[in-house]
């Protein structure tokens, strides 16, 4: 009698621990299907991610004397002329690397905007290839570097303290760090502050990750064939005064894409971002 209970309570735990690792397997499958998880691990360890950053600043670098020289080089059309140059950065994904939070978020299961500020607070972001050192440059050459980044006021000191870890320069006469909310009128629309930036500073280069680092927030966010058009109609800004990063992880880009259905998550997203795209087959 004994022994028969012994097997039924053996039987029985190897029952839980099947189902336990079943489980376990489960959350990871659903895990490795989280929508972000390539493109963050494109970013975050991918040799080719590291090149393009690398080359964006690289190119950046190649016009930087001619920029500083040429009085009529703008980065902002019909703005500066006599005044001091500066060059303006987006932050996130542009200098900054955020990637470990978003790692954090896909095991942990949360997003946007859960986790964010913490994350933010923590003051522990690292700076993208090649950024670190064509900031320097510029600022040898005389050039003010400013941070216009839609993360909230609330954080800025701790931005600051992240930045000046890394060794990115900030001045000591103006607020070169611009953030969200920072004031009534700045909003996530960032054209009121590069005209705050530009009424005082010839403006030779912008850098960003998403096209409303460069443009306003409307055609930013606009659909796919608007957005497309945007840029074809500032090709002669590209590479030269303005220069992307590359970000597959989030922006505009995925809501022009989906547009009214953005805020589907899961399969349900999946299923129409496959909807929307282009075969080549015509169906």
């Amino acid at each position: 009698m004994n022994r028969v209970l012994l097997i039924l309570l053996a039987s029985y735990g190897c029952l839980l621990t099947s189902c336990t690792t079943w489980q376990g397997t489960t959350n990871n499958l659903s895990l490795a299907r989280h929508p972000a998880l390539l493109a963050t691990a494109y970013v975050q360890a991918s040799a080719e991610c590291r090149a393009l950053t690398l080359q964006v600043y690289k190119q950046a670098s190649v016009h930087l004397s001619a920029a500083l020289e040429d009085a009529n080089w703008r980065a902002i059309p019909g703005k500066g002329s006599d005044k001091p140059p500066a060059i303006i950065f987006d932050l996130d994904e542009t200098l900054l690397d955020n990637t470990p939070w978003q790692v954090r978020a896909i095991r942990e299961g949360y997003d946007y905007p859960t986790g964010w500020k913490e994350w933010c607070l923590e003051a522990r972001a690292g700076a993208l290839p090649g950024a670190l050192d064509f900031v320097r440059s510029a600022t040898k050459m005389g050039i003010e570097i400013f941070y216009v980044s839609n993360r909230k006021a609330p954080v800025e000191e701790a931005t600051r303290i992240n930045l000046k870890a890394l060794g990115f320069p900030l001045s000591a006469d103006r607020d070169t760090v611009l953030l969200r909310n920072e004031k009534e009128e700045w909003g996530s629309d960032k054209t009121s502050r590069r005209e705050v930036v530009a009424r005082d500073y010839r403006v030779l280069m912008m850098f960003g990750d998403n096209l409303g680092d460069f443009l306003e927030t409307e055609p930013s966010r606009a659909n796919v064939s608007v957005r497309a058009k945007v840029v074809d109609d500032h090709k002669q800004y590209w590479g030269s005064r303005w220069h992307m990063l590359p970000n597959p992880i989030y922006g505009g880009w995925p809501w022009s894409i989906l547009g009214e259905k953005s805020g589907l998550t899961g399969d349900a997203r999946y299923e129409t971002l496959l909807q929307k795209l282009d075969s080549g087959s015509g169906k």
